[in-house]
């Protein structure tokens, strides 16, 4: 079965949506899928036997409908980027980001750098900004952080306003990374530094960001991790119909430069600053996800390799017990936990156990 797809047509600023379709293929080709693009005609009917369809769309109006004449064809949509607390609630399943966590990151980062007045500013009318905005005023209020949100038509008027009204905050939490480039070039201008004067956080993770002087921190939105994950979402319900109701969020890492002083997040924060993507979701549906990946990709040696970890031998005394090298156990261990996304033994332990895997 293809992985099917309808996307929203996107001008310059919808980038990332061909990013997340580019993650799809990405996915599909590992497991050679061939990935479909379907017309979504005002009628609703799309064809018969599609089973689940992605909507990857970036507003709430688009999304909804997607969803609508997916459900009215007889498939089930599963809404890329979207957000269970953003209104839209006729998608079978959802893939988005996890901000509910990146910002409380954020601001739990600022809060230990000694920033306790936050502005959060951005360009309204886009579903993310609700989102991002949301979260971020959450997180502050369970921290004890002072933040006042601020929304503005565009980059200049943002730029423009900050600058009349903003001497009172000691750190600025821009929704997009575009917005902090500029706003970093703004402040440096007109005396106020950054981050002598002044930390400054875009979110996005993108090109840009690497751009301004000094180079803003950011949190980092890997779309084509959102992408991969979808397609593992499709593959896992299209094999368990019985399950509905799922979100899967990607987390988002926080990438620390020169416009907070490089100064690293404490070591018991939760979420240190990392590369890698996780996933969060309802339940224990995380680790359904995971015993799925590890099923289809581990073999009789992983699974015994697993067996003596639980039996607490470490790395040399696997080795030697199963006649392979050290490295070679350090390589599939490693590999286990990156395919199947697993934090940590302890948790691929658990799974094993878990879905009897061995």
């Amino acid at each position: 079965m293809p992985i099917h797809i309808v996307a929203e047509q996107t001008g310059l600023d919808g980038y990332w949506i061909t990013d997340i379709l580019k993650g799809v293929k990405a996915e599909a080709d590992k497991k050679n899928l061939a990935v479909e693009d379907l017309f979504l005609p005002n009628d609703g009917t799309i064809g018969n036997n599609i089973g689940l369809v992605l909507a990857v769309g970036y507003t709430k109006n688009w999304l909804s409908t997607a969803a609508d004449r997916i459900n009215a064809s007889g498939a089930r949509a599963i809404a890329v980027n979207a957000s269970p607390d953003c209104g839209i609630e006729n998608a079978h399943a959802f893939v988005n980001f996890d901000y509910k966590s990146a910002m409380k990151r954020v601001v739990s980062y600022l809060k230990h750098c000694g920033k306790t007045r936050i502005a959060f500013v951005g360009c309204g009318g886009r579903l993310s900004y609700g989102i991002k905005r949301k979260a971020t005023l959450a997180a502050a209020s369970e921290l004890g952080v002072f933040c006042q949100s601020y929304k503005y038509p565009g980059i200049a008027e943002l730029v423009s306003a900050f600058l009349r009204e903003g001497r009172g905050f000691d750190a600025v939490i821009c929704s997009r990374d575009a917005e902090a480039n500029r706003l970093i070039a703004a402040l440096n201008k007109r005396k106020i530094y950054v981050p002598e004067d002044i930390y400054v956080v875009g979110i996005g993770g993108n090109r840009i960001s690497e751009l301004s002087v000094p180079q803003c921190t950011t949190v980092d939105t890997d779309f084509h991790k959102l992408g991969a994950a979808a397609v593992k979402l499709q593959r896992f319900l299209s094999q368990n119909p019985e399950i509905e109701g799922v979100t899967v969020s990607v987390d988002c890492p926080v990438i620390i430069h020169g416009s907070t002083e490089n100064r690293p997040l404490p070591i018991d924060s939760d979420g240190v600053v990392q590369k890698r993507v996780a996933y969060r979701d309802d339940g224990e549906y995380l680790a359904c996800l995971r015993a799925e990946e590890l099923a289809r990709h581990c073999d009789k040696i992983d699974r015994n390799i697993i067996l003596h970890l639980s039996k607490g031998k470490n790395m040399s005394e696997i080795a030697e017990e199963m006649f392979i090298s050290q490295s070679s156990v350090k390589y599939r261990v490693k590999k286990m936990l990156e395919t199947a996304d697993i934090p940590d033994r302890r948790e691929l332990i658990k799974i094993a156990h878990t879905f009897g895997l061995l």
